[in-house]
């Protein structure tokens, strides 16, 4: 029948009322290669579809393995599947539920994950050169599921997609499968059989890939330390217009410090000459000294440079207490020379 035939060890995951196991079975004259399955259990589906007991009594006549409670995204690990492969693994219009509108990203994000986990347990139940059938509709929104994509998050690659006709089926009607409208058919508008095949290369090229991004990510963490081992070999910047509030060298004589300029005040800056400096005090004149040039033995009237001015020697009485004892001593002698001098 179509893409089915008796040689084949078919899986149907949610079946609704099981009429699309039963046209099948039929086609083939036998149900022993068929293990139909549903999410709800026996009870619930008797009570949900008006023809879903006698197609269960059907089936089991023509000897189909019927299971109830069989969830799509756990399914490998039921104890009556889980040691079990199939040539042909088949979901009819797969659908999470009528919770809102059809082009609701929540219901399409819901429909997707319903999906995904379908293909990460089917491609792990296939014979070799097994199949996944996926009948699912093409029109807005349901090509925003983007089945061929989620089939390949699961090794699984599109062999081929042909259209789907119900007509192709006998006795088979879809069921809406929840709410007061259970046992309702839905319009099926423009649909496909999508099928998948599993494809160990796919697998090797995600582990390539997944390699090479890894690789990748090392690269640029190695790249960004080296380029912050780069940074760390220029020297801080440094702020030219910066100037130190305490200076750690001690001001000469508590003087004020001038930077950019000299270490050392300015002359005109200071208020005084110290103490103990061996130069006369601001503004204090040359003492005077005797001049002796003119070989009179007199005193000389010349004048005394005081700073930067001249003083004449009539400055000298208000200086001489200031000096010396030799100098008094030498005094006393010329002036006693003269006076000898002047008696003569």
């Amino acid at each position: 029948m179509t893409h089915y035939c008796s040689d084949h060890q078919i899986l149907l995951v949610g079946d609704g009322d099981f009429s699309f196991s039963l046209s099948l079975a039929k086609a083939f004259g036998s149900a022993d290669n068929i293990v139909a399955t549903s999410l709800d259990t026996n009870d619930e589906v008797i009570k949900k579809y008006k023809n879903a007991k006698s197609n269960l009594e059907a089936l089991q006549k023509l000897g189909a393995c019927l299971l109830d409670g069989v969830d799509a995204t756990a399914m490998k690990f039921h104890p009556d599947l889980k040691m079990r492969r199939f040539d042909r693994i088949i979901f009819n219009f797969p659908h999470a539920g009528f919770y809102g509108k059809e082009d609701n990203l929540k219901m399409i994000k819901m429909h997707r994950n319903l999906v995904s986990g379908f293909f990460k347990n089917a491609s792990h139940m296939l014979r070799e050169n097994g199949e996944v059938h996926v009948n699912h509709k093409t029109t807005p929104p349901f090509d925003t599921w983007k089945i061929e994509e989620l089939a390949e998050q699961s090794f699984l690659i599109m062999s081929e997609c042909a259209d789907f006709k119900q007509e192709d089926y006998p006795g088979y009607n879809n069921k809406r499968g929840d709410s007061y409208r259970c046992d309702d058919p839905f319009p099926l508008g423009k649909c496909s059989t999508f099928k998948f095949i599993y494809n160990p290369r796919s697998m090797k090229d995600h582990l390539r890939r997944n390699h090479m991004e890894v690789s990748r990510q090392q690269m640029t963490t190695n790249l960004s330390f080296q380029e912050i081992q780069n940074m760390e070999l220029f020297p801080a910047p440094v702020d030219l217009s910066y100037q130190p509030r305490a200076s750690l060298v001690q001001k000469p004589n508590q003087l004020d410090y001038y930077p950019q300029t000299s270490h050392f005040p300015k002359s005109d800056q200071l208020d005084h000459y110290p103490h103990t400096s061996l130069f006369p005090k601001r503004n204090e004149p040359l003492r005077s000294e005797f001049d002796l040039r003119n070989g009179n033995n007199t005193i000389s009237n010349n004048v005394t440079e005081i700073h930067g001015r001249v003083a004449s020697s009539a400055d000298y009485s208000h200086y001489a207490p200031d000096a010396t004892q030799e100098t008094q001593i030498l005094l006393l002698l010329l002036l006693l020379t003269i006076l000898i001098r002047l008696q003569m």
